[in-house]
């Protein structure tokens, strides 16, 4: 067996609705516990930090996002046939809550920098983009017809490059250099490297599942 073919037996394994759908529940899972833990962190606490909404926004963004594709997978596998309204909905809140989660945690990751954060240029015009394509994939959840135009899944497919390849990249490098940086508390550093490869890498490898090799399409 050449590299060449277990390579394409592995991308078409992780393509299955049924390897996605076991990804995304232990994901949920996971992200419901985390959430849990954290909101039982903010009851205890006497001030919620800009740190900590930026991250509760990330958690319960990630998490109703990895709710709605388990929906989305449950009936593509055991419902198999005309997609359901529901499962629509669910696509298309899964897209918004995506575009809400990588934003906030860009961010989330860019408060670790000083005690006092400011925003530089590019974080407005990531801001800005985000911005507009929570509008046009809000606009299609509310007055779309329930099969997909054309120009949604246009959106969408621009979304997913746009959080994959331009945002998350910047991001993580960002986060990489930041915890070079020695000014940074010890804790602040230790917090920032739990978020980074028990969060948001697991959460990128899901999404990036999901569109290798570029035929998961749902909707």
């Amino acid at each position: 067996m050449t590299l060449s073919s277990i390579l394409t037996i592995i991308s078409e394994f992780i393509s299955t609705h049924e390897f996605l759908f076991v990804v995304q529940t232990a994901a949920f899972i996971f992200k419901t516990i985390l959430l849990g833990l954290f909101i039982h962190r903010i009851l205890l606490s006497n001030r919620v930090p800009r740190l900590w909404i930026y991250l509760f926004t990330v958690i319960i963004s990630a998490a109703i996002e990895d709710l709605s594709w388990v929906i989305i997978l449950f009936n593509e596998i055991f419902l198999p046939g005309p997609m359901h309204v529901l499962t629509i909905v669910m696509i298309r809140i899964a897209w918004i809550f995506n575009i809400v989660m990588y934003q906030s945690f860009s961010l989330f990751i860019e408060s670790f920098k000083s005690k006092n954060p400011k925003l530089k240029f590019y974080h407005y015009i990531f801001f800005c983009v985000s911005a507009l394509f929570l509008i046009a994939l809000s606009y299609f959840t509310l007055t779309g017809d329930v099969v997909s135009s054309a120009w949604e899944r246009t959106i969408r497919e621009y979304e997913s490059m746009y959080a994959l390849i331009v945002l998350m990249p910047i991001t993580i490098v960002s986060a990489l250099y930041s915890l070079r940086n020695t000014s940074i508390p010890r804790i602040l550093r230790l917090q920032l490297k739990t978020c980074l490869y028990f969060f948001l890498l697991p959460h990128l490898a899901a999404n990036l599942c999901q569109v290798w090799p570029f035929k998961f399409t749902v909707g």
